[in-house]
């Protein structure tokens, strides 16, 4: 038998439904959703400085030799400079010495064969700075260095779709789906829906290239009423409550 305080437990939870279901639904998405680029292999195709930024006014790290394995993980938007790792050391080396596989073939990473190949656009910050080189003796002089990079100093390159993935399923009187598409630059959008039970609603998450997320989440209770809320790139928030 349930005590009157699990009774008003359950009821506080019944009045409260569009909430938790909401907050329910993004943790899902955010269970789903993938980085923003992947880690391509790759092969330098000559003795090339990894620098610490995309420029050739950025330290060098290190010189990466002819033929060496390398990871890429991303290029800025104009695909003269890309984000790469050698062994334990992370940087930028110029993309006319970086080839990749695509299918039977091996091509050089420019602003053509990128979406081919799956690598994106990624950006270049003081988080990027101080994750990686913090124990380099330039490491404090950012303010000098800064000023070698322009982010994104051109339009960046038309998106394309390169990967969809959905899903669906029901089960219980309920169904629930949830779709993922990422763009040649990066960017994603993903939707998720869920109805059954008395409940509906829906979320979509869009993530821009540079990692800036918004997100517009909805639903609806059966005698309680239906509530929304939409956050911005920047935290800012609105919301919509139970309407009864």
């Amino acid at each position: 038998m349930r005590t009157r305080a699990e009774d008003i437990g359950a009821a506080s939870l019944r009045r409260s439904v569009p909430g938790f279901w909401l907050f329910a639904l993004l943790v899902s998405l955010a269970t789903i959703s993938g980085p923003a680029s992947a880690a391509t292999p790759s092969v330098a195709t000559g003795n090339v400085n990894m620098r610490a930024g995309p420029s050739t006014g950025y330290p060098v790290i290190t010189v990466v030799p002819v033929g060496a394995s390398i990871v890429t993980y991303g290029c800025v938007n104009t695909f003269d400079w890309c984000d790469v790792s050698y062994g334990t050391a992370r940087g930028w080396v110029s993309s006319g010495y970086i080839t990749a596989r695509v299918n039977s073939s091996v091509v050089t990473v420019t602003a053509a064969t990128a979406p081919r190949i799956g690598i994106t656009v990624v950006g270049f910050s003081k988080t990027y700075w101080d994750t990686y080189y913090t124990a380099y003796p330039w490491y404090g002089r950012w303010t000098v260095y800064r000023p070698y990079y322009r982010a994104y100093p051109g339009p960046p390159p038309p998106p394309t779709v390169v990967h969809r993935t959905a899903t669906g399923s029901c089960s219980g009187g309920a169904c629930r789906g949830a779709t993922q598409v990422t763009g040649s630059n990066g960017g994603s959008v993903t939707r998720a829906g869920s109805c059954g039970n008395g409940h509906c609603g829906g979320a979509r998450v869009v993530e821009g290239p540079g990692g800036r997320t918004a997100v517009a989440a909805g639903g609806c209770a059966k005698g309680v009423g239906c509530g929304s809320v939409r956050v911005g790139p920047n935290g800012g928030t609105v919301r919509h409550g139970v309407v009864r």
